[in-house]
């Protein structure tokens, strides 16, 4: 049984644009949590910047992007795990074809 290396280039490269556009969508959207603190901080001057934070912290709004943030982050590690499993495969591919071609040159 031969492997179709022609798919599994192909695979990889579907696989690293859709891992590349999901490592966007964690940037972009910590970038949006992070803003949407300093607007709810920035909202209450009149208060201690701790209380500030604590406010902003529990805010809905923030709340919500923190959540959206955290799905972006567990897509963005399931797509990396699935391209290094796709390197360890190839790699393992590798070992064992040196292995195989040093046996038959010992076999000679």
């Amino acid at each position: 049984m031969s492997f179709d290396w022609d798919a599994a280039v192909d695979a990889y490269a579907h696989l690293s644009v859709t891992y590349g556009e999901a490592k966007r969508v964690m940037i972009s959207l910590d970038h949006i949590r992070k803003a949407i603190r300093a607007e709810l901080m920035s909202s209450r001057p009149d208060r201690a910047y701790n209380a500030q934070l604590r406010d902003a912290l529990c805010h809905p709004d923030y709340l919500q992007a923190c959540e959206e943030y955290a799905t972006a982050v567990g897509k963005e590690a399931e797509l990396r795990h699935a391209l290094k499993a796709y390197e360890l495969r190839f790699e393992m591919w590798r070992t064992e074809s040196a292995t195989r071609r040093a046996e038959m040159n010992l076999a000679r």
